[in-house]
């Protein structure tokens, strides 16, 4: 998989035919000497490519609530769960 620009990756890791994205994100670091920090920072701030931690995948900003730092997807299953 060649990636070459953040843009592509974002692209990339919202895609819900990649079941690997953590990889990916981690290959892409390691491939462009950038610390995982700073491409989520980048992400977020150029993409609006945020990072659910509780299903490990990377959502646009439609698809995430900002003040749980969660998916949609997330916050509805807590909220079934209530």
């Amino acid at each position: 998989m060649n990636i070459a620009t953040v843009l592509d990756l974002s692209k990339e890791l919202k895609s819900r035919k990649n079941q690997n994205v953590y990889r990916v994100f981690d290959e892409y670091c390691s491939n462009h000497n950038i610390s995982s920090d700073e491409l989520e920072k980048e992400l977020i701030s150029s993409h609006n490519t945020f990072r659910c931690d509780s299903c490990e995948r990377f959502y646009d900003i439609k698809e995430y609530f900002i003040d749980e730092a969660e998916c949609v997807f997330c916050v509805d299953t807590q909220a079934d769960d209530d």
